[in-house]
């Protein structure tokens, strides 16, 4: 069952817009935008996630709040968006982010007008990156310069130890030391483990980090004087992939699943005792189901106006890597398990589709979980692993 591309899907949610009086808000290319400001390093490689929250309204016709309202009107757009009640479906929309105001501190909107002078309502993506402890995060949205300027200074909690710092002749905000491992009695919704911050701000893009060095390498790339993640070819196609299918939320990374990593989690949730020559035995029959080693991938979830999906794209290292393991890619779907919860992967899927683009392999699947894409990376169990 093949997706509905992202350009008739925006085409079909402006119809939608214009039927009820209201016009599109969300530009094309979430997945290609992030790439634009995030630097090109291993850190960052190790893991992008992309929440396209204008898409998001758009599909599931949610309307923008102004800015002015109420912490519980808040706190409803933003849950309106995550959640389906009538469904009741979970749509995996949010990122790990903790500044964009769509996470599980979310009823707290407060802490966000008081901390930076911004919401989740002047948010329309949000961009999170790297492997701990490295952390970058950007939002693109619209921003009130002036007020986050007032606010940061009436901050009672850190108006203290609030500085001005310059890179590049750009300025920013910095509270605390790099090192500073967090202070319980200042945790907050946007702080929840009490850590200073670094924040920059501009009328359309903000940048959250926790240290200098993060800071500097967002700032770097803004300034053109680092190149960004968008040269990287193998992120460039899985951006593209990503946002032609539609995807409203995902992850991209070159951390790769292997076999033997397949072999440690699998048993973790067994006995003690298990010996060599069984978890040899382990390796050998989960070979029978690995893929060729492929470079980069991508996964997420779409939403067609019907059924929600996920896109999985597998980054090989030409057409025919690409083509060479699609047979292997739908024996995992019919027969593969998750590890963790033993199902079958084929239960979570209604129907699919596998088929390549150049040197890229490409997986749409029709679900009923679409939050499925975000547990595959938080339990490190994505459904193609490789020799």
């Amino acid at each position: 069952m093949k997706s509905i591309p992202r350009a008739i899907a925006l085409a079909l949610t402006a119809l939608i817009a214009v039927a009820c009086g209201t016009g599109s808000d969300s530009p094309s290319g979430g997945f290609g935008r992030a790439l634009e400001h995030l630097p090109d390093t291993p850190d960052v490689r190790g893991g992008v996630w992309v929440a396209d929250i204008a898409l998001q309204r758009e599909l599931f016709q949610v309307a923008l709040p102004p800015e002015n309202v109420s912490d519980d009107v808040v706190w409803f757009y933003a849950s309106s968006i995550r959640y389906h009640p009538e469904e009741d479906i979970f749509r995996g929309t949010q990122i790990n982010s903790s500044i964009d105001g769509f996470g599980d501190y979310a009823i707290q909107a407060e802490d966000w007008r008081k901390s930076v002078g911004f919401t989740a309502v002047n948010v329309d993506l949000s961009i999170v990156a790297g492997t701990y402890p490295a952390t970058y995060e950007v939002l693109k949205g619209r921003f009130d310069t002036d007020a986050i300027y007032r606010t940061v200074r009436l901050d009672d909690d850190w108006k203290d130890q609030l500085e001005e710092k310059t890179r590049e002749g750009v300025d920013y905000y910095s509270w605390g030391n790099d090192d500073d491992v967090g202070d319980l009695k200042l945790r907050s919704g946007i702080r929840p483990l009490g850590r200073g911050k670094r924040l920059r701000a501009t009328e359309d893009t903000v940048f959250w980090t926790h240290t200098n060095q993060e800071m500097h390498g967002l700032i770097d790339v803004s300034t053109g004087s680092d190149g960004s993640l968008a040269s990287n070819d193998d992120f460039d196609l899985l951006a593209t992939i990503m946002d032609d299918e539609g995807v409203y939320a995902g992850y991209l990374t070159e951390m790769t699943p292997k076999l033997a990593d397949r072999v440690e989690i699998y048993l973790v949730g067994l006995t003690f005792g298990i010996t060599q020559q069984q978890k040899d035995e382990l390796a050998s029959r989960l070979s029978l189901q690995a893929l060729d080693p492929y470079d980069a991938y991508g996964v997420g979830a779409g939403y067609n106006g019907t059924d929600y999906y996920l896109v999985i794209s597998l980054i090989y290292d030409d057409e025919q890597g690409a083509q060479d393991n699609i047979a292997a890619v739908e024996n995992l779907i019919e027969e593969g398990l998750a590890l963790f919860d033993g199902h079958r992967w084929s239960e979570r899927f209604r129907t699919y589709e596998v088929r390549t683009e150049g040197r890229v392999l490409i997986v749409t699947a029709i679900t009923d979980v679409p939050e499925l894409w975000s547990v595959m990376v938080a339990q490190k169990d994505l459904i193609f692993f490789h020799r």
